[in-house]
């Protein structure tokens, strides 16, 4: 890609890096990213209020999609560069910003080679919450669309290798809140009372024969409050479950919430169910990684086949579930900081990388 419009989209990600903004508040982003597409190319910005898209159409064929994110996380900036952080408590330490800019980059070559090829840039909200693509996936049925591609930068992978995986590339998940109701009393008497200790206990011993074809992580137990004179009259149990299979997460919860309903009526308690940030199974389609793998080796970037899908999940699994698609993955480099630690930030080297993979991927 031409320097300049790297420097521009350099500018951009640092810009996005110091006012980063929580999924579903992606307000002034959302400006940011309009400001630089119009005051640089001639393209039109459509605002959905919740996210931006841009319709390059120049004939009557298929569309392919190219879909950034561009949400950051509730994380404290603990890097030492001009660009930190100016929101208190805000930092992209997923690297969005890198992601959105890198789309901003190829839209820049796009806009200026003219392409005979129909695209939809896509800059999505709210990734990080599972919110995002479950929104912009309506706007995809509006077109006629033959592909959606979308990467992600990733440690663990050599510095601007290109990771692809067939099939399934991230994990499907959800969080589970699962609330017991009983009745306080004085911690002298709890008799009079009912405590959900038990029932939690119980709940949590047993995960393991509850979920059996998925992985769980208890994330938060809550008892009660911090006083030692009253029995506890309220409890609940948070917890992630993940697997490769969307009929696994469904089965689990199912079996989750038969057991709470028996050990409810055990302990003679109420209860109820909260679910948050759903992701479906991420599934690549293959001829969308032969694409990927066309295009890395054409521009002579080394290429990791990636030997098992991430256990992360990604709300792309939204768009592959309708749409041929595949994401792929940029290299950080083998020991670079992962992303959502404090000390990781996104390499602006990657943007070049980025921008021309998706350029090549246009020819497939």
């Amino acid at each position: 890609m031409k320097d300049k419009n790297y420097a521009l989209a350099v500018e951009l990600r640092h810009t996005m890096h110091m006012y980063p903004e929580l999924s579903n508040h992606e307000t002034e982003t959302i400006k940011l990213i309009t400001k630089y597409i119009e005051n640089n190319t001639d393209f039109k910005v459509t605002n959905m209020g919740a996210y931006i898209y841009v319709d390059y159409h120049v004939n009557d064929g298929k569309y392919t999609v190219y879909r950034a994110d561009i949400d950051a996380l509730n994380m404290v900036e603990n890097i030492d560069k001009p660009y930190n952080s100016k929101n208190t408590g805000v930092a992209h330490k997923c690297g969005h910003d890198g992601h959105a800019s890198t789309l901003f980059a190829f839209l820049l070559e796009v806009s200026e080679k003219r392409p005979d090829k129909n695209i939809l840039f896509l800059f999505q909200h709210a990734e990080e919450t599972g919110d995002g693509a479950k929104e912009c996936v309506k706007l995809l049925e509006q077109y006629d669309i033959e592909v959606v591609y979308g990467y992600h930068n990733m440690s663990g992978i050599k510095y601007k290798a290109i990771g692809a995986i067939y099939d399934i590339a991230h994990l499907g998940s959800y969080g589970m809140e699962v609330n017991f109701f009983g009745k306080t009393s004085h911690a002298s008497e709890p008799e009079k009372g009912i405590n959900p200790a038990k029932a939690i206990s119980e709940l949590v011993l047993n995960l393991d024969n509850l979920v059996t074809d998925a992985m769980y992580t208890v994330v938060h137990i809550n008892l009660g409050q911090s006083a030692f004179g009253i029995s506890a009259g309220s409890g609940k149990v948070m917890l992630t479950i993940r697997s490769d299979k969307d009929s696994a997460l469904e089965e689990a919860r199912d079996r989750i919430v038969d057991f709470t309903g028996m050990l409810s009526e055990k302990y003679s308690l109420q209860n109820s169910f909260e679910y948050h940030d759903y992701f479906p199974v991420t599934y690549n389609h293959k001829k969308s990684v032969d694409n990927i793998i066309s295009a890395a080796k054409r521009l002579g970037f080394d290429i990791d086949m990636l030997k098992e899908p991430y256990r992360a999940s990604e709300d792309f699994g939204v768009y592959t579930k309708g749409v041929k698609g595949a994401i792929f993955y940029i290299g950080n480099g083998e020991d670079y900081p992962s992303i959502h630690t404090d000390d990781y930030d996104f390499r602006d080297e990657l943007i070049r990388v980025g921008a021309d993979m998706f350029m090549n991927l246009l020819e497939m």
